[in-house]
């Protein structure tokens, strides 16, 4: 008889609120590295719209802890915001884990 182990896997998911998808892309590249991957983008509603245009969605597996890549973006790739305030963290950074 074949015993099969089941493995359950989980994923950690993280809003970022930005400007643009790629200013929350760039974001999310830095905090959360290369593992992650893009689930979800929408346009904000009108009673979220102050924290940027874009709600942007990633999942990283519970399992992978985040790389941090370099803090140094290749010239030219225009993934980095104009301005630092483009990003906003999301408000469900603070909920507890």
């Amino acid at each position: 008889m074949i015993q099969q182990q089941s493995e359950q896997l989980s994923m950690r998911l993280k809003s970022y609120f930005a400007a643009s998808v790629g200013s929350a892309l760039a974001l999310a590249s830095r905090e959360l590295g290369e593992d992650a991957l893009l689930v979800h983008s929408r346009p904000t509603t009108a009673e979220t719209r102050h924290l940027g245009h874009y709600e942007v969605v990633f999942a990283l597996m519970a399992d992978v802890q985040p790389t941090r890549p370099s803090t140094v973006a290749p010239k030219g790739h225009g993934l980095v915001p104009k301005e630092p305030n483009d990003i906003q963290p999301s408000p469900l950074d603070r909920l507890p884990k």
